[in-house]
């Protein structure tokens, strides 16, 4: 689980499942929105797999865009963008633009790597519109 925030944001609480939901709490109201804000299908369902991450466009307020992170059901590392629905407490599924897909080292065709050891992953953006995933041993 992952929990964040867009930013000056301090009325909801995003938090990242790795089964595939994003959900929001409200902070005002003190609940749990009954309606996922995102929920993605496909996905891996090992230890380190699933849903990672989210970042928020550093312009999220204005532009309404935003990225998750995520491995796949084949295990490559993906990087898709979202815009928010008219409902700001909705993502629109059908506007996901894949920005990066990456094989896994655990693909067969993704030689030299230690199987041995365990990956993390953060993903995050940065004021300088940046983003960064990062994998460490």
């Amino acid at each position: 689980m992952f929990v964040t925030a867009p930013p000056n944001d301090n009325k909801r609480l995003f938090i990242v499942e790795k089964t595939g939901k994003i959900r929001i709490f409200d902070l005002a109201a003190n609940i749990l929105n009954p309606t996922p804000f995102l929920t993605l299908t496909g996905l891996a369902s090992g230890d380190e797999q699933g849903l990672l991450g989210l970042a928020f466009h550093p312009k999220f307020a204005s532009n309404a865009l935003l990225y998750v992170n995520f491995t796949d059901n084949v295990g490559a590392t993906n990087v898709r963008r979202y815009q928010v629905s008219a409902d700001p407490n909705v993502a629109n599924p059908v506007s996901a633009t894949t920005v990066l897909k990456v094989l896994s080292a655990f693909n067969p065709e993704v030689k030299n790597v230690d199987l041995t050891k365990t990956y993390d992953n953060e993903f995050a953006a940065t004021a300088d519109r940046t983003y960064h995933i990062s994998a460490a041993s």
